[in-house]
C-alpha cells in the first residue's frame, strides 16, 4: 500500500485463512514436493539403468515415486475443490473412509 511521500514498501496481511493456507501449501510444494519427484524420477531412471541395484531397492524407489506422485495428483485435483465442498469434506474427518469401499 503506498503512503504518499513516504519510500518504504507497506504491506497488508491477507485476512483470508483459506488464501494463507493455499499460498503456504503452494510454497511447500513448489519447495519441497516438486523436487523430491524430479529426483525420484531420476533415482528410479538410473536405477533400472544400473543392473547392480539390488531388486528390493529398486522396488522401494518405485514404490516412494508411486506414493509422491499419488499425493501431487491429489493436490492438483483438491485445489479445485470448491471451498465450501472441501470444507464439507474436512469436517467429515476420518468418516470419509465409509465412502471407499471395503475401508474403514
Amino acid at each position: 500500500m503506498p503512503v504518499r511521500g513516504d519510500r518504504r514498501d507497506h504491506f497488508e496481511a491477507e485476512v483470508d485463512v483459506w488464501e494463507v493456507a493455499s499460498r503456504i501449501a503452494a510454497g511447500r510444494k513448489a519447495k519441497e514436493i516438486d523436487p523430491a519427484l524430479a529426483t525420484l524420477r531420476a533415482c528410479v531412471a538410473e536405477a533400472e539403468a544400473d543392473p547392480a541395484v539390488h531388486p528390493v531397492a529398486l522396488k522401494r524407489l518405485r514404490e516412494m515415486l508411486e506414493f509422491t506422485e499419488t499425493i501431487d495428483r491429489w493436490y492438483g485435483q483438491i485445489t479445485t475443490v470448491a471451498r465450501p465442498k472441501l470444507m464439507a469434506l474436512l469436517k467429515l474427518g476420518a468418516r470419509i473412509a465409509a465412502l471407499v469401499p471395503g475401508g474403514k
